[in-house]
């Protein structure tokens, strides 16, 4: 009985043994949009008008963790999850690939913003995009960052801020998402 209660008591300094996990979570939908505002606001988004930007009368979880007195850092590159739909509210550190696109990613970007998406050279780039990037393995112009390089950004986020007492992070990871392009060690 000693040895177990010792164990216990190891493990329960472990920084795994003082975290929580959700063994039982559900998505309000089946995408991004819809899904997030009710993920990160324990709310449904029809609640508050919708999914289409996350309402000022709507709590992050990040704000109340900022309230709470929590460090605290968000790392994604989901276009829709970015400030310009307000999530980066109640963060000490945020990054989305949005602020920082590659050149490829900027110029996919004016094709979309410049051509009708019903056009045919607007329909003939996207298929070639994406023909690129499904056959070749590629990421060509997507806003996307590997899972690696957000794993290694909220890393040496939390080891800057390992002593700075309680503190919430969140990391979303967009590598299973189109379009699917693995470590170039697979």
């Amino acid at each position: 009985m000693a040895r177990l209660r010792a164990a216990d008591d190891a493990q329960s300094r472990s920084p795994a043994a003082r975290g929580h996990t959700c063994t039982n979570a559900f998505a309000h939908a089946c995408s991004t949009r819809p899904s997030f505002p009710s993920i990160l606001t324990s709310s449904y988004a029809l609640m508050y008008g919708g999914y289409e930007r996350i309402s000022e009368d709507r709590t992050l979880i990040s704000e109340a963790f900022d309230d709470a007195g929590y460090r605290t850092a968000g790392f994604h590159s989901n276009l829709y999850l970015s400030a310009d739909f307000g999530y980066d509210r109640g963060f000490d550190e945020f990054y989305d690939s949005k602020t920082d696109p590659s050149a490829t990613a900027r110029l996919r970007q004016f094709v979309k913003d410049q051509l009708d998406s019903d056009g045919i050279l607007y329909q003939t780039l996207a298929r070639a995009f994406e023909t690129a990037e499904e056959t070749a393995g590629i990421n060509v112009g997507s806003a996307y960052v590997s899972a690696d390089e957000i794993t290694d950004r909220a890393l040496e986020w939390a080891e800057s801020v390992a002593t700075d007492g309680p503190r919430f992070l969140w990391v979303h990871y967009m590598d299973v998402h189109h379009p699917y392009v693995p470590p170039e060690r697979h």
